[in-house]
């Protein structure tokens, strides 16, 4: 793997709900840009520009930034991808000499049955429904119930007629689990008997519908992650109402004992609610499940990195004490950023407004941030 090369433009593509198409599930949008088209000219330009430039593209500034910190990159995590399919020759026009992504990252709609704090209407209707009931409730920076109309019915009949296709497999959110589109399409995959695909599940784990989950327990290469960003009542705080955590572990060990045998992992999102006792999550983990702890990529009201420097020193030693601190994890290499404080005087605002709307409390659920919050003023 070159510094210069990304195989994402090659074999992989992103699908949003919003009818948005992706190189990648970080690749920074460009103006102007359309890779709806396979094997359009935009596509076929950034296949040349990979293979023949000396610097990566604009739309890879994130994946640079985290190869530069040390921290691993979705760049990385696809050339290993790229590799374990044998790699297929690169070709400038169709990408590995097919007519269609090998790989794809499905996100079918906004369709979902939590309101995560740190989500938006787009990604999730119970956010929507929300938002259009509380219309002064400021969503994420880049959030508007407008976008969030834009999402269209996938086109999963063309979806399914291209499925013989996929090699690789990813279905997010909103939540897969409950989206009538995500279960179309495992059916035709299982009626084509192409169940030795990469199959990567990510959800929420609040809801263990039995046709799903008896569809993707036939994949031979399943992996599911369980969105779970903190232990007991935080987590319920921050995902909001239908979290109920007792159902939720239940949930995650009834996955860990399916009889394919899944690859599992918890991931975690650390923003400035959760940044003083994500620890929690691993002294407490009884399952032997791998945790994925990761700073937010999110709006800047709920990175850490904007938190005072003295909390940072709090947070950090917090870390250091339950022995959860690596130095060069890429949570504390964007801690180490210089921050902006109004992001976090934005964040108290935002929380107090949201906190008077579910009928919960800060103080209750994460006293160190709310202590911070006071702090600041």
């Amino acid at each position: 793997m070159t510094k210069t090369l990304c195989s994402a433009p090659f074999f992989h593509q992103v699908v949003h709900s919003t009818g948005q198409y992706n190189l990648c599930c970080s690749a920074r949008t460009t103006t102007g840009k359309d890779y709806s088209d396979w094997n359009g000219a935009d596509y076929q330009a950034i296949r040349k520009h990979m293979l023949e430039e000396d610097e990566l593209p604009a739309e890879c500034l994130l994946c640079t930034e985290q190869e530069e910190s040390g921290a691993g990159s979705q760049r990385e995590q696809l050339f290993r991808l790229y590799n374990s399919l044998d790699r297929p020759a690169l070709d400038t026009v169709t990408g590995t000499s097919m007519d269609a992504p090998i790989s794809l990252d499905l996100r079918m709609n906004n369709l979902c049955n939590l309101s995560c704090r740190m989500c938006g209407p787009e990604a999730s209707t119970m956010i929507l429904k929300e938002a259009k009931k509380n219309p002064d409730l400021p969503l994420w920076d880049d959030h508007d119930v407008k976008l969030a109309e834009k999402v269209h019915p996938f086109d999963i009949e063309t979806l399914i007629k291209n499925a013989g296709s996929i090699f690789d497999l990813s279905l997010l959110g909103g939540e897969p689990s409950v989206q009538p589109e995500s279960i179309a399409l495992l059916e035709e995959l299982v009626r084509l008997k192409k169940t030795n695909i990469r199959l990567f599940i990510t959800t929420n784990g609040t809801n263990h519908n039995p046709k799903f989950f008896n569809l993707i327990q036939q994949f031979k290469r399943l992996c599911v992650t369980v969105s779970i960003d903190g232990w007991g009542k935080q987590h319920e705080y921050i995902r909001g109402p239908g979290a109920n955590w007792d159902t939720i572990w239940k949930n995650v060990k009834k996955i860990q004992g399916m009889a394919n045998n899944p690859k599992m992992m918890l991931q975690q999102t650390v923003t400035t609610l959760n940044i003083f006792d994500f620890w929690k999550l691993n002294k407490f983990n009884d399952t032997g499940i791998e945790i994925m702890t990761f700073h937010t990529y999110g709006p800047p009201k709920y990175s850490p990195m904007n938190i005072p420097d003295k909390w940072k020193k709090i947070a950090i030693s917090i870390a250091k004490e339950n022995s959860q601190y690596e130095e060069n994890s890429n949570i504390w290499h964007q801690m180490n950023k210089p921050g902006d404080i109004k992001f976090v005087k934005g964040m108290k605002d935002y929380t107090a407004m949201l906190d008077s709307v579910r009928n919960q409390y800060l103080i209750d659920n994460f006293p160190i941030a709310y202590e911070m919050f006071e702090d600041i003023g």
